[in-house]
């Protein structure tokens, strides 16, 4: 039986999820030298995540990170929809933080 906790909990993840997205596609913009704090400066930002970067490459284009991203969030759907509700909790909140890390390292990284 599918919750109100359980929508919550997947509307939560959904929108970190395309926060991710959006500032992850920012990664094909930017310039080879990216400012930090306004004096210092970092070599090319990269895709860190280790799944991510194997599947899209260090610098992937806006395209193809919108269409990961995208069967990413359809896939957390069905999985969240295919879990006992013991375990849905646990996995919604689970991967919904592990994106809110990748967002802020993202932001961090002045792509935000």
């Amino acid at each position: 039986e599918w919750s109100s906790r359980d929508t919550v909990l997947e509307i939560s993840y959904q929108i970190v999820n395309a926060m991710d997205a959006v500032s992850t596609a920012r990664i094909s913009t930017t310039p080879d030298w990216t400012p930090v704090d306004g004096t210092n400066y970092i070599w090319r930002i990269e895709e860190g995540a280790p799944l991510t970067r194997a599947i899209l490459g260090p610098r992937p284009s806006k395209s193809d990170t919108y269409v990961y991203f995208a069967t990413m969030g359809v896939s957390h759907w069905l999985i969240s929809r295919s879990l006992p509700p013991k375990w849905r909790p646990w996995f919604q909140s689970g991967t919904t933080l592990l994106s809110v890390d990748a967002v802020i390292g993202n932001c961090d990284n002045g792509l935000c």
